[in-house]
């Protein structure tokens, strides 16, 4: 990736081994960036310019904003004057309100909300913001040439359907407001599905900026397209209808990037660079094909994509 030109990266922020398996011993945001079985901090010392994490919360609420300070002061102080910018956020808020639905499925609109997670949910957010906050105000003097960034990821817009939602219901009362709002589109793919996205992006990213609070110190605008995807194949492992080959994927993903851009948000990521996602497994065959996602395969062969990307961050 950074051979290539690529200068920003998200992580999850959790303890997972190499294995994918994901340890259960209790410990601070802090030390699962330290513990080298998890990679994380191999990572964040890379020379990539900003990093996006996918944050686990503790246990409690008020652990949730003791260690997001902790995690702001220690990159702070590990990172100052390398002027990188780490931007601490949520993974989809609006799947996470609804109770999790296990794997080849994932939460979505038609997925019931979960009541005590809309309960509790909003009150992490808050800890997690106020964190962050907290520390890089205490540290701003202390530290310099790095800079540490909340934000909540959103992925539901309300319609006939959809009544409550992060953005409308939770985000405008949140004190201190987060620093970003990361829209994905991933679950909003009804603003993208034409070659000429704008008409429909355009009006649902001033929706979104309208109701973060201002704030004052945080570059505007604060709205980014945290996550786009167009799979080449289905679930099931047939062509997916919209973008079944890479010259149409290009197509649509260079149309989603650049009206994200035109807009003015700071941010449009693609997923993924390495493809994670996998079809069904073929009941003939037994085996697993990914659907397609990837900027670089398995095989080591780069995309259409890839190449337009690469060609433009070489112009």
């Amino acid at each position: 990736m950074l051979a290539a030109g690529f200068t920003s990266i998200t992580l999850k922020f959790q303890p997972q081994f190499a294995d994918q398996s994901v340890s259960q011993e209790p410990m601070t945001l802090v030390e699962m960036a330290t513990n080298p079985a998890f990679s994380i901090q191999a990572v964040l010392d890379l020379p990539f310019t900003t990093i996006f994490m996918w944050m686990r919360y503790p246990d409690t609420v008020a652990e949730v904003q003791r260690q997001m300070s902790e995690l702001t002061e220690y990159l702070m102080q590990r990172y100052q004057g390398t002027g990188k910018t780490f931007m601490l956020g949520t993974w989809k808020a609006d799947s996470l309100l609804r109770y999790w639905v296990p794997w080849p499925g994932a939460p979505n609109a038609a997925t019931p909300m979960n009541p005590d997670k809309v309960k509790r949910f909003p009150l992490e957010l808050q800890a997690h913001v106020a964190g962050v906050e907290e520390a890089r105000n205490r540290l701003a003097e202390m530290y310099k040439g790095v800079q540490v960034y909340s934000y909540i990821e959103v992925n539901l817009m309300k319609n006939a359907t959809v009544k409550f939602t992060v953005i409308d219901d939770i985000v405008p009362k949140l004190n201190p407001a987060p620093d970003y709002i990361s829209v994905s589109v991933s679950t909003l793919m009804e603003y993208v599905n034409d070659l000429n996205p704008a008409g429909k992006m355009y009006p649902m990213l001033d929706h979104v900026h309208r109701r973060l609070p201002r704030k004052q110190g945080v570059p505007e605008p604060r709205v980014f397209v945290g996550e786009f995807e167009f799979p080449r194949l289905t679930i099931e492992g047939n062509p997916d209808p919209r973008t079944p080959t890479q010259e149409s994927q290009a197509q649509h993903a260079l149309a989603v990037a650049a009206a994200s851009l035109s807009w003015g948000a700071p941010y449009a990521a693609w997923w993924t660079f390495y493809d994670n996602t996998r079809t069904l497994r073929d009941a003939s065959t037994g085996i697993y094909q990914d659907r397609g996602f990837a900027l670089v395969t398995r095989d080591n062969k780069t995309t259409v994509l890839y190449d337009a990307l690469l060609e433009y961050m070489t112009e």
